[in-house]
């Protein structure tokens, strides 16, 4: 489902519309100041794209994204203190589930034997698509609770912990 991208018109079309209420885009390039995008240099698909917008205009950009046929949005729940909430968006029925599932088919590794480390509210379908969950310190309330471990937050050097306690421990383990 993965290899399912948001069309290079669609994809300029969407960027376009969401600049007048976005601080920062990516379609690709990295977190990108809106002032400084030029939708006309998307010259290709893209897998996703994101949208910071504020709070405020949470409810205008999901119209726009809903007017597009084919894409949908994941809002993230975290609020920034500076008011501001990030947009995922991808081609319809594309998510971060979808997409773990996906590339785990395509290794060859069992759901149940893969770990998933993330902080906010979107990363909820993740912790469903693979056996063991872990959110950081700094993960929503709401993902935290369904984690199966929480550690240090990002900044803390939570990812680290989580694969040091978690998986390159057991990966000892197995081999021992």
């Amino acid at each position: 489902m993965y290899e399912q991208p948001i069309g290079r018109d669609a994809a300029r079309r969407l960027i376009e519309r969401l600049l007048p209420l976005s601080q920062y885009v990516n379609f690709g390039a990295g977190r990108t100041p809106a002032g400084e995008v030029d939708p006309g240099v998307i010259d290709a698909d893209c897998l996703s794209l994101w949208a910071e917008v504020p709070v405020h205009h949470l409810g205008a950009a999901a119209q726009i994204v809903q007017s597009v046929p084919g894409v949908q949005h994941h809002p993230s729940y975290d609020i920034a203190d500076d008011g501001m909430v990030g947009i995922n968006i991808t081609q319809h029925e594309v998510d971060k589930f979808s997409g773990t599932r996906f590339a785990l088919c395509r290794l060859g590794i069992a759901p149940e034997n893969a770990v998933a480390i993330a902080d906010g509210e979107p990363d909820g379908p993740l912790f469903d698509a693979v056996g063991f969950g872990i959110a950081m310190g700094n993960a929503t309330e709401g993902l935290k609770a369904r984690a199966d471990a929480i550690v240090g937050a990002a900044l803390d050097n939570g990812f680290r912990e989580g694969m040091h306690q978690f998986v390159l421990h057991n990966i000892t383990e197995r081999q021992v």
